[in-house]
This record gives C-alpha cells, structure tokens and sequence, in this order.
C-alpha cells in the first residue's frame, strides 16, 4: 500500500520541516523581543523620580504604552501575565480564573501610588487580556462574583484615600466595561471611605471614615477626572445620586442592593448604636 511519503520527494518534505521550525523559532524570537522590550521598559519605572527618569518626557503615556504591550503580548502570544516580571501581582480569583496585576510607580515626594491595572481572564483554554487603566487608573484588591458573568471589583484610586466599586461583564472572550450596574454608570468613585460587600444579603456599602469630612457628591458624580465618561451622565443622578447623598449625608454611609442584574437603593432598617 502506498502512502502519501510515497508521492512526495523526501528534499520536499524535509523543505516542509525545515520551513516549520524556522517559523517556530521566529516566533519565539518575536516573543522573546517583547518581553525583553517589557523587562527594560519596566526597569526604568523603577526610578521612584521624574528627574532621573531620562528620556520619559510623559510617565503617564510611557505607562499606559507599557501595559498595551503586555496586553498585547498575553492576548497575541498567549503568555500568561504571572510570567512576566515587573508587575505587581493585585488578585488571582478561581472563577474564570481572573488575575489582576498591574505596573505601578510612586514618584519621588509624592506618597501616592499611580497604578495601570491589566485583566486576564481564560475562557475555553484560551487567555484574553485588557487594559483596565484605558478606563480607570486603580489599585484593585477584591474580586467578588455576583454571578456567572458579573464580577465586582474593589480598589483604590490613585491620589486618594477612598475607594472605587466597579462590575465588569465577562462573556467568554468578551469583557464589558460600560455595564450599566449603577444606573448607567458602570462603577462608585469616592472619596474618604470604604465599600463592603455582602455576599449573602447582597449589599453593597460605603462608610465614610470618621476622620474626615463628608465631600459634596453632586461635585464628584459630575467630575470628569473621577468618572471619564460617565461624569454627564444625569439620568444617574436621578435614579441613584439622589437616594445616596441623602443616605450619605444623613449618615456618613449607604447602601445599595444588587438585585441580579443592577444596583438600586437599599434603606437602612436600623441604625448604628
């Protein structure tokens, strides 16, 4: 019985071969590049100084160039983001088996961390990845699954003491980051205080800490440095901004309830002792 070496030529065949592994290697060649690229472009964050930061005439870009190129190393060469050194590792969570880490800098006299966190996610044993600081610079510490898709994430913001609530979508290799959880705003940004998460009444609350003072939330909800997009957004205003400045500022604290799909209004039932 013939077969198909049969009616090839063994020069062809070991042409075939050969083609083969000289794309394997440029491809790990390319792969090693970027990394490589990464490692050194890292390095140079180390320098906690704008003085001694060389030829980074604009941190902040430099930066969310860096974390562009990691996405696009895990997303195109599906390397995991654990591998890559330089960056801090903020969460790892089973379901879906999310990870979070992220590049962060301190520059010299200031105290306050910058950060540009980075999402990966697998879905059918393949790895995604997002820049999350194209939305929103944030230092993440929790992830809590509210269910199948929605995921709700706890961090803190750069500049500042209090803490944001964002939920993210993920659907297989799809992550939506404008989900409309609060009104149409997909996350909380404010100041001065914390948010918990109740898993089994499914409340979500902020408390201010007691030694600061309450803010003005109409000035946050519309601030474009502390929402982006969102920040013209009225209708949340109407539907959610309203229920929690009375909460909060009767209070120093609300709370909010999800309900499966989004976050409405929850009145306290008793207040503090």
């Amino acid at each position: 019985m013939k077969t198909v070496s049969n009616y090839i030529p063994n020069s062809l065949i070991k042409k075939i071969i050969f083609a083969f592994l000289v794309i394997f290697i440029s491809c790990q060649k390319s792969e090693e590049k970027k990394i490589n690229l990464i490692k050194e472009k890292l390095n140079e964050l180390k320098v906690p100084s704008y003085e001694k930061l060389g030829n980074i005439t604009n941190i902040e870009k430099f930066s969310n160039d860096v974390t562009n190129l990691v996405t696009e190393l895990i997303n195109n060469d599906q390397l995991d983001i654990s591998t890559i050194n330089g960056l801090k590792k903020n969460i790892e969570f089973k379901t879906n088996k999310i990870k979070i880490y992220s590049l962060n800098y301190v520059i010299y006299g200031d105290s306050h961390l910058t950060t540009f966190p980075i999402i990966q996610w697998k879905s059918n044993d393949k790895i995604y990845a997002y820049n999350l600081s194209k939305n929103i610079q944030c230092d993440f510490k929790k992830v809590i699954e509210l269910n199948k898709n929605l995921f709700l994430l706890i961090g803190i913001t750069k500049f500042e003491i209090g803490e944001v609530a964002y939920i993210i979508e993920i659907k297989k290799d799809k992550i939506n980051l404008k989900y409309p959880a609060f009104s149409k705003r997909p996350f909380l940004n404010l100041n001065a205080g914390k948010f918990t998460y109740n898993s089994s009444t499914k409340i979500l609350e902020f408390k201010l800490n007691n030694k600061y003072e309450k803010e003005d939330l109409f000035s946050r909800f519309y601030s474009k440095d502390k929402y982006g997009q969102f920040y013209k957004d009225s209708i949340f205003i109407k539907e959610i901004g309203n229920l929690i400045s009375l909460e909060y500022e009767e209070k120093g604290k609300f709370q909010l309830k999800f309900n499966g799909i989004y976050f409405e209004n929850n009145k306290f039932t008793n207040d503090d002792e």
